[in-house]
């Protein structure tokens, strides 16, 4: 498999977008492969990391990243707001934390537009 230029470009854009978060959770990177595309890795441990996910275009490397930002996200304001089950997180969010969300969303979104467009 041979990433395109064209994804190869994006794909770094999108690892850009998301360098922020992924700094902040810690235990994850991204690398670039000419052989595979993009690798994500996931959870530092023990001198290795534990799962890695392969990208080879902009769409899904993106998904995957802002889904991951989600979890992450909804899970940190379930903890702040004291829920203990994950399935409550989401409804007994508060009206400030729902637009923090939607400002940081719009913004990953946004950017992702401009990123395909170019």
């Amino acid at each position: 498999m041979a990433i395109s230029k064209e994804e190869d470009r994006r794909c770094a854009q999108i690892a850009e977008l998301f360098s922020p978060f992924l700094e902040e959770i810690g235990d994850w990177c991204i690398v670039r492969s000419e052989r595979f595309g993009y690798i994500v890795l996931c959870y530092y441990m023990n001198g290795r990391f534990e799962d890695n996910n392969v990208f080879d275009n902009a769409k899904d490397m993106f998904d995957f990243l802002l889904d991951q930002w989600q979890f992450r996200w909804l899970y940190a304001k379930g903890k702040e707001n004291r829920v203990v089950e994950y399935e409550d997180y989401e409804k007994n969010l508060t009206v400030r934390q729902r637009e923090e969300r939607k400002i940081v969303l719009s913004k990953y979104l946004q950017e992702y537009e401009t990123i395909m467009k170019q």
